[in-house]
């Protein structure tokens, strides 16, 4: 995903255009840019001094790349076999996520 979410950006500016309905190869680069943005988001996190900056930062990106994982894997299962191998290659991101919102509310919860 990595390789996408870099060449997201040329296509994007290159008239490509952001779209997240069609099929799989319509909607990959926009997918990809919103993957980016998360990770960006997550990285931006890990640099900040205030704990509630970094905690909000921290959910919105990690649910932003809920949200590209959604939409890779949101489409006709019986028509085209690409969604569901996205859905399941995504199953190990989704459970360490899961487990590190955990971990920032509880975080939360042991500092008040």
């Amino acid at each position: 995903m990595g390789i996408i979410d870099i060449a997201s950006i040329p296509n994007l500016i290159d008239d490509y255009g952001f779209t997240l309905s069609g099929e799989f190869n319509d909607k990959i680069m926009s997918i990809g840019f919103i993957s980016l943005i998360g990770k960006v988001l997550l990285i931006i996190s890990i640099f900040l001094k205030s704990e509630f900056y970094k905690r909000i930062l921290e959910i919105a990106g990690i649910l932003l790349l809920w949200t590209s994982v959604y939409f890779l894997s949101s489409g006709n299962w019986s028509y085209n076999s690409v969604y569901e191998i996205a859905f399941w290659t995504s199953i190990p991101f989704l459970i360490s996520s899961l487990n590190s919102i955990f971990l920032i509310f509880r975080k939360h919860q042991k500092m008040n």
